[in-house]
């Protein structure tokens, strides 16, 4: 790329000093460090000696300098060194820095910045405020398009043998998601237990949860994957709690299974739960299996219960009802 003049900063000097080259013929290259021109100019309330509003003059000439004919802008660069080649003209090496968006299709709307969790200081505010990762860099921007400020990837992402990404984590807790999702599973698990006639289910007449009791931490593990699911859209924290209840409990039930709200599991280990189209008061026990026959699940009436090794669901029809009275002994429909 060949120009006639290189001007490294867009201040209000910088963007002056392009506009009068651009105006004499000169084809002008600006670079500028910030995703937008205007310098620190645009920060000042007024300006000596008029007391004029800084962004009533900085502005007008931040959008002629964008859309000069004979002057190019590159924002989020910096010019890493200039070297004179002997015959009068310079080299000039230029780094722009990516800024992971579509420039062409992005609008200004700011949608990404409100989606955006991860929270920055805010250089335009002197960093007595946070911004968004993904960021606009003032109201008054030119260009307005956002960019995506990353910072490498966390050092304990390497040290993780699991591979967990805590700046994601520490996004996602900030905004509560976490926190929440665990309050819903908690209420949801505490609703079915409350139907369970076991003492183990129940403490001084209310639902009571022991993570170390196999079958209700199974059950916790799924309501708290499919609310994860269901409510947040977050699959990858979805299929970690599948895989772990799988590992722990040896239950394989997908997040996306629709369990009823009241169920009921009793040593699953080996259980196999499909998307099947399950009703209320649903018991499994070990070795059961409710899979797919050519694609179709069957549909499991209110009240049923798959005694251990004794009922493996996959039909030619789809539809499968079963009702067994022995259940009552176990919930109290």
């Amino acid at each position: 790329m060949k120009y006639d003049a290189l001007v490294v900063g867009s201040g209000i000097g910088g963007m002056e000093s392009a506009l009068k080259l651009g105006d004499m013929g000169y084809k002008v290259l600006v670079v500028e460090k910030d995703a937008s021109v205007g310098g620190k100019m645009i920060l000042l309330s007024k300006v000596f000696p008029t007391l004029d509003c800084a962004s009533c003059i900085s502005t007008p000439k931040m959008a002629a300098t964008i859309h000069h004919p004979n002057i190019d802008v590159l924002t989020y660069a910096q010019v890493d060194g200039i070297r004179a080649n002997g015959d009068g003209t310079y080299h000039a090496k230029i780094t722009q820095k990516p800024k992971f968006i579509d420039e062409v299709a992005c609008t200004g709307c700011r949608q990404c910045e409100m989606a955006c969790n991860v929270a920055v200081p805010d250089e335009f505010n002197a960093d007595m405020v946070s911004r968004r990762a993904a960021y606009i860099a003032f109201p008054q921007a030119v260009p307005k398009k956002a960019v995506i400020e990353r910072a490498g990837v966390s050092p304990c992402t390497y040290e993780c043998p699991a591979g967990i990404k805590a700046h994601g984590y520490v996004a996602r807790v900030r905004s509560g998601e976490y926190d929440q999702a665990f309050d819903i599973a908690i209420e949801r698990t505490s609703y079915c237990f409350s139907y369970v006639n076991m003492s183990s289910y129940s403490r001084n007449g209310e639902a009571y949860l022991n993570h170390l009791h196999a079958n209700q931490y199974a059950a916790f593990l799924w309501f708290l994957s499919n609310t994860v699911w269901t409510e947040f859209r977050n699959e990858r924290v979805a299929n970690k709690l599948y895989c772990l209840n799988r590992a722990l409990n040896s239950l394989s039930c997908s997040y996306e299974a629709k369990l009823p709200i009241v169920f009921l599991l009793l040593h699953i280990v080996g259980t196999v739960l499909g998307k099947a189209e399950y009703s209320d008061f649903f018991v499994a026990c070990h070795g059961c299996t409710v899979g797919a026959h050519h694609g179709i699940y069957p549909k499991i009436g209110r009240g049923v219960a798959m005694l251990p090794h004794a009922c493996n669901l996959i039909t030619d029809s789809g539809i499968f009802w079963v009702t067994i009275a022995v259940i009552r002994l176990c919930l109290m429909m």
